[in-house]
């Protein structure tokens, strides 16, 4: 049976501040774009204003930041809140399905004339 290898960072010793300023700004800046997702929604809901959402992102940078602390076990839980993440994972298929069609990449097999 391997083990696996856990990351973990003390941010009580002084030489790894930088490594932690870094990791909070990644963190701040995933939770201030999970912000603008719900408020583009909000917006649109209550002012029907257009606005766009950035999918996936934010959601996946705080999830990556909150990896590195000791809550690192609800890490999914900025994926969940993430209102752009489930835009994105939703209209995943017809992503897919336009990289293909615009590609010219052939899906089903067609032998040659």
């Amino acid at each position: 049976m391997t083990k696996s290898a856990k990351i973990t960072i003390d941010f009580s010793a002084g030489q790894n501040w930088i490594l932690a300023v870094a990791i909070g700004a990644v963190g701040l800046f995933g939770l201030f774009v999970i912000i603008a997702n719900w408020s583009a929604l909000i917006a649109w809901y209550t002012k029907r204003k257009t606005g766009s959402v950035v999918p996936f992102f934010g959601g996946a940078l705080a999830a990556f930041a909150l990896s590195f602390t000791a809550l690192r076990s609800f890490w999914w839980v900025c994926l969940a809140a993430d209102y752009g993440f489930w835009v994105g994972l939703f209209s995943l298929p017809e992503l897919i399905y336009y990289i293909f069609i615009l590609s010219n990449i052939q899906i089903r097999h067609c032998p040659p004339n």
